[in-house]
């Protein structure tokens, strides 16, 4: 079931557009860029039906994020859509190394009461700083 604020994940890069807000969307400070759980969530199901239950942070990363931003020089959460985008609750670290199904499956088990929240991928910044890449 969706709640009231999600929308289905774009599916992966190739159908990945820019927010009409691009040039705020871009300026946003970091404390405000967060990821909606459920939006999240989401896209994990997306990611894992492409790259495979075994697929690392690393991978997401090299194969989804850094080819959707790359031309448009800008950060990942700058085009997701503006309401799936907001400041965060919860902090999660991982590994380059650890399987993003793993990560997911965290999220999902403890914050499955919550699909409104937002979270900061921490370490990685995989949401965050790829433009330069």
């Amino acid at each position: 079931m969706r709640g009231k604020h999600e929308s289905t994940p774009m599916a992966l890069h190739s159908k990945v557009k820019p927010s009409n807000e691009g040039d705020r969307r871009q300026k946003l400070p970091v404390t405000e860029c967060g990821i909606r759980v459920s939006w999240l969530l989401s896209w994990a199901k997306v990611v894992e039906q492409k790259l495979g239950p075994d697929a690392t942070t690393a991978d997401v990363c090299a194969k989804f994020v850094i080819p959707s931003t790359r031309s448009k020089k800008c950060r990942y959460v700058d085009i997701i859509e503006p309401v799936n985008v907001g400041a965060p609750q919860y902090f999660l670290s991982h590994t380059w190394s650890m399987r993003f199904a793993t990560l997911m499956e965290v999220v999902a088990q403890r914050l499955r009461n919550e699909p409104d929240s937002f979270v900061w991928l921490g370490k990685s910044n995989l949401w965050q700083d790829l433009s330069a890449k």
